[in-house]
């Protein structure tokens, strides 16, 4: 089965996740800078097929769009216009920075990785990853796709 790649979107770096082979288990991948986000891309579908890409979509708490949504929806957008053939999906990320900080405090890792916002970043990407893989699994909810 092909992987799925999913993209934690902030301004300045993006956390990346990606699926194993079976859609089962999300592992953080890396943090791009933002502006390298379409050549990360092209370059992963070079090596690996590609089952979809799922973004964190950023909502506020009563569910309104925050600051960041506009952008995340501009740049899957263009991501859609590049790489037609492959679905993109929004997943919501509220609380998962939090989550994300939380997870590598209780993993044990030292202070100044726990600092180190690449680490925040794709441990991000892997739990917003993790929940749209038990959702699909589950079939709890409707997926939104990126329309």
């Amino acid at each position: 089965m092909k992987r799925i790649l999913c993209f934690d979107y902030g301004e300045k770096r993006t956390g990346i996740a990606v699926s194993d082979n079976s859609h089962i288990i999300a592992s953080p991948f890396k943090t791009i800078l933002t502006v390298d986000i379409f050549n990360f891309i092209k370059d992963f579908l070079s090596k690996e097929e590609v089952f979809c890409l799922v973004f964190g979509l950023p909502k506020n708490l009563d569910n309104t769009n925050s600051n960041i949504t506009d952008k995340v929806i501009d740049c899957v957008d263009k991501i859609k216009n590049r790489f037609a053939d492959i679905p993109v999906y929004f997943e919501d990320e509220r609380y998962t920075s939090k989550m994300a900080k939380n997870t590598i405090l209780m993993s044990g890792v030292s202070k100044s990785k726990r600092r180190n916002k690449e680490n925040i970043d794709k441990v991000s990407a892997c739990l917003i990853l993790q929940s749209f893989l038990s959702r699909k699994d589950n079939n709890k909810k409707k997926q939104t796709f990126a329309q």
